[in-house]
This record gives structure tokens, sequence and C-alpha cells, in this order.
């Protein structure tokens, strides 16, 4: 990726953690002063509004009619499908990652709420405000994941991925905490878990974005709008299927085990999540020395200032 798209990334994920942050705190204050319903219609009138600004401003942008003929880039456009990116065994194997990191998330995200009415007497907006604190860190590592990508080497860059994998697991240890840990839940050591947890996830997602995007281009991805298309959508579905399963697992083992026992789940995944990266980075040194960034970036910064 270039550097506008590293930045642009960056800003999406920390856009990300602020949607985190504020949806939970807002919705449960909506709950409390209208009910079931006012946080749907309130966010739905939203999403419908930015969803005409949004293609007000996009039909608006300069189109190819409207650029420049010197600005006009005569190389020809290559184009992808997805089960090109998916025959790539590096990007699969990261994509799988990411899937496991979302099971993580998801899962404490779908049982928390009813595990805290269990424990503790407190209202929704209460719960709303816990639910802040994993947004909040989620949006701080993210931010510093995006921010250090342009400035430190790959190997650097997997010991980031690998710290986050670490840091899921010791959220997933301690949130419950598990059953077999002789500690009692407290709601300071359930928002300490929860801050380690965003901040795993930031750094471990944030991280594997970048990798994946520079593995496709070692196995021969060109560095253009199709490509990027292609691979966010691949991205995407990874997200979409750890959320699909950590949600339905979570509801599962809620009902039959309770969530001390469920945690176990979320614990092994972030364990094997480890063992995954440890995996891939070892092949990736092993293969072969993984390129100086600035390097490895300058045919893509002299394509940019071509356009």
């Amino acid at each position: 990726m270039t550097r506008i798209e590293k930045r642009s990334k960056a800003v999406l994920e920390s856009m990300f953690g602020v949607g985190m942050a504020i949806g939970p705190v807002v919705g449960s204050l909506l709950f409390e002063a209208g009910g079931f319903l006012l946080p749907f219609i309130v966010f739905g009138c939203i999403y419908i509004v930015t969803g005409l600004l949004f293609n007000i401003i996009v039909f608006g942008c300069r189109t190819e009619e409207h650029v420049d003929p010197a600005e006009k880039d005569d190389t020809p456009q290559v184009y992808y499908k997805y089960w090109d990116m998916v025959r790539i065994p590096a990007v699969l194997w990261l994509g799988v990652c990411t899937f496991f990191i979302y099971i993580c998330l998801t899962f404490v995200l779908t049982v928390l709420e009813p595990y805290l009415t269990q424990l503790f007497i407190m209202s929704h907006a209460i719960i709303g405000l816990i639910f802040l604190v994993p947004a909040a860190t989620f949006l701080l590592s993210a931010s510093i994941a995006g921010i250090l990508d342009k400035r430190i080497s790959r190997k650097a860059i997997l010991i980031f991925t690998l710290a986050g994998g670490i840091l899921l697991a010791l959220a997933y240890f301690f949130v419950g905490p598990v059953y077999f840990v002789n500690v009692p839940p407290s709601l300071a050591l359930i928002c300490v878990s929860l801050a380690l947890l965003g901040l795993g996830v930031g750094f471990s997602y944030g991280t594997i974005c970048s990798l994946i995007f520079d593995e496709a281009r070692r196995a021969g991805f060109t560095n253009n709008e199709a490509a990027s298309a292609v691979l966010s959508a691949f991205m995407m579905s990874s997200i979409a299927i750890g959320n699909i399963v950590g949600a339905a697992v979570a509801g599962i083992l809620w009902d039959q085990v309770g969530f001390r026992m469920g945690t176990v789940l979320p614990l092994v995944t972030a364990l094997v999540l480890i063992l995954c990266i440890l995996a891939f980075g070892t092949w990736r040194i092993l293969q072969k020395p993984i390129p100086d960034d600035d390097e490895e970036r300058k045919p893509i910064l002299e394509e940019h200032k071509r356009r």
C-alpha cells in the first residue's frame, strides 16, 4: 500500500474504534430513555442520512472524464478475482488468523452483558460504559499500529501481531476468570481484561492487514484499485465469518455451561492464534529475509508519484 492508503487504513480503523466506543454508551442511554425500539429508530435514521451524504460526496468526486489528461496513467488496468487471493497460502493463513481474532472479540461482546447483570446490580447505561473500555483501547492500539506500520520493519510488525495475540489470551484468562483459576470475579478484573482485549484486537488485526497486503504483493498482485478491492473483500469476509461463528458459539456455550466455562473456547482460540502467528513469522523469516520497509515500498511510492 502507498503512504496515502496506509493513512486511510489507520483512519478507518480509528473510526471503527470510535463507533465501538460511542455505540454501546449511546444505545444504552436511548434504551433507558425510550425502550427497546428507540435505539434502532435513532441509529436507523442516522444510517439513512449518512448513506445519502455518502452518495452525494462520492458522486461529486471527479470521474474519469473530469481528470486532466496529464494526470491519467496509461498503464493497462489489471483485474483480480476473489479466488486469486484465496489461492495464496500466506494470505489464506493470515485470513484464518483474522477469523480467530474476531471470534475472540465477538464472544465477549455477545455474552458479557448477561454475565454482568448476573453478577452485579447495575443499569444498562453503566453496562454501556463498561463496553466503552475495549472500544477505547482498540481505538488506541489500532491508531498506534497504523502509525508505526509506516515506520518500522516487517519483523517488528510481526512482533506487534504476536503481542496482540498474547494480550487476547491474557484477557480471556482473567475476564471470567476462566473456571480453573481460583480467583473470584470482580468488576475491576473484568474491566482490566476488557482493556487488554481491545489492545490485543487492535494490535493483531491492525498489523495483519498490512501483512496481507505485503504477501499479496509478493505473490504478484500489483498496487492498484482492483487489488485493494479484492484484498478488502477478503479481509471483511474473514471478519464477518469470525463474527458469525463467535456470536453463535457464545450463545450456545452461555446456555449450556455458562460464561466462565465458556471462556475456555476463546482462550484456546487465542492460543491457537499465537501458534499461527509464530508459524507464519518463522516461515517468512526462514524463506527469505524480510525486505526493509522503505525498500519494499519504493516501487509503490514511485508508482504513486507518476499518477
